[in-house]
């Protein structure tokens, strides 16, 4: 097996979390030839804020034959690719990418406008990067609820584990009825498992009550807050609790592995798989959204909103101007393969050593 890589920048437009910030990002499209001759791509896209590895890191390790887990599925969407491309199809051929949810990446009072023009243009489910200014955040939180949330709407703050144990009884504090209601799920609240989000919750909610919940779902103000798995989700087993949502990004976990295991979970028939994007390079993001679509072809009961729509995060690139959308659903590119073929066959390939 030949390795080819292809060093590209992402310049975000804003913050993309409470960690990232505006940080440039670096990235590289990785052209594999394999040793029965097939050539395929894929993007290898680190984040040394959650995975603690650097692009040279990774590189080097896939450079001695020793692939990190992310590189390896790098190398798995690249050879899915290289066999479609040599049978002359698109992957896309028999399967449909599912609707996206709208991604706030910088959660401020301008947010408030943003959300109501993606509503007319027939976004249902809106993920918020939270975890920046937890007051002002529940303030804007309550009011989307009053003002944006009906029926089907629904919001999907996302914390990545900002809070401490006592900003998260903050928050289900500050919560209004109408917020609780139009939570789809909350990601990641605390570095907490799961069930101490589900048991500080249900506590929370209920500390004026002199009969204990005990984690039911007719709780003080209406319900209970759902919660999603994202960070490590991949350790899903079958004593978890507390959680009504998993997600699953293709680009840095094995998500054959993962999806099998939560659909084996006794007890959790209406759990959410959630696919989204690693926000990495439009490459990457259709590696995602391939392996979301394969999945809900086969489990179609499963398919809900995923993230999928990451690439207007970032200045316009060659790759994101060729990607378009309706609505809130997410266009596979044209050609053999994975799509890109044009702009790919035209980058300066250098040879991994």
């Amino acid at each position: 097996m030949k390795i080819f890589y292809c060093i590209k920048e992402l310049i975000p437009k804003t913050s993309l979390n409470r960690r990232v910030g505006k940080a440039l990002r670096r990235t590289a499209l990785l052209r594999v030839v394999f040793d029965d001759g097939l050539e395929g791509f894929a993007n290898l896209h680190p984040n040394p804020e959650r995975l603690g590895t650097t692009l040279e890191q990774e590189l080097a390790l896939l450079s001695k034959g020793n692939p990190s887990v992310q590189a390896t599925q790098s190398l798995k969407l690249a050879r899915w690719d290289a066999e479609a491309r040599a049978a002359g199809k698109s992957l896309w051929e028999g399967v449909e990418i599912p609707p996206c949810h709208y991604l706030v990446t910088e959660f401020s009072e301008r947010s408030l406008l943003e959300i109501e023009n993606a509503l007319r243009r027939g976004f249902r489910k809106f993920k918020i990067k939270t975890g920046r200014n937890l007051q002002e955040e529940i303030r804007l939180l309550n009011q989307l609820a009053e003002t944006v949330c009906k029926g089907s709407q629904t919001l999907r703050p996302d914390f990545n584990q900002a809070l401490s144990r006592e900003d998260l009884k903050t928050f289900v504090q500050g919560a209004s009825s109408q917020l609780v209601s139009a939570i789809d799920f909350v990601e990641d609240p605390t570095a907490d498992r799961p069930e101490v989000w589900n048991e500080i919750g249900a506590q929370t909610l209920c500390k004026g009550s002199q009969t204990p919940c005990g984690g039911l779902q007719t709780l003080c103000k209406g319900s209970q807050i759902p919660w999603a798995w994202d960070q490590h989700s991949e350790r899903v087993g079958a004593g978890d609790y507390g959680f009504s949502a998993v997600v699953v990004k293709p680009a840095i976990q094995d998500a054959e592995a993962v999806t099998s295991r939560c659909l084996a979970l006794t007890g959790h028939l209406n759990l959410q798989i959630v696919f989204t994007s690693y926000m990495d390079h439009p490459v990457g993001q259709m590696g995602a959204a391939y392996i979301a679509a394969k999945f809900y072809k086969e489990h179609p009961e499963k398919r809900t909103e995923c993230g999928l729509m990451s690439q207007d995060i970032f200045e316009p690139t060659p790759y994101s101007e060729v990607l378009q959308t309706n609505g809130c659903f997410l266009l596979h590119p044209q050609g053999l393969g994975i799509g890109f073929g044009d702009l790919l066959k035209k980058e300066d390939w250098k040879k991994l050593q």
